[in-house]
């Protein structure tokens, strides 16, 4: 797998735009049924497939983030960093007490 954001990431990805055509002409094999958005690399592989955003982050990060939050149903930041994560630490910064299962400050967890 190429480390994001290098020349050989781009290089390799305009390739497959060449070759291959937009990701955003073909449907995602992620199983969703919607529009692709990425040429996602099929892990251990050469190969390529057109995933959705969603199916992309889920496919590389999976549905739980290292510290055990359900990504799935919480849903990650736009960098595809774990939103409860995200608002623990932002709450640790202002000194609030926020819930451990979804990072809100008032739930029903």
């Amino acid at each position: 797998m190429l480390a994001p954001r290098t020349n050989a990431y781009y290089a390799k990805h305009q390739q497959l735009k060449m070759k291959r055509g937009s990701a955003s002409d073909q449907l995602c094999e992620g199983g969703c049924g919607g529009k692709a958005h990425d040429w996602a690399n099929v892990h251990g592989t050469e190969d390529y497939v057109p995933l959705c955003v969603n199916c992309h982050r889920e496919y590389d990060y999976g549905t739980t983030c290292p510290k055990g939050h359900d990504v799935k149903t919480y849903g990650r930041v736009p960098s595809g960093g774990c939103r409860v994560c995200h608002r623990l630490d932002d709450a640790r910064r202002t000194g609030r007490s926020p819930c451990n299962v979804c990072g809100l400050a008032r739930c029903q967890h």
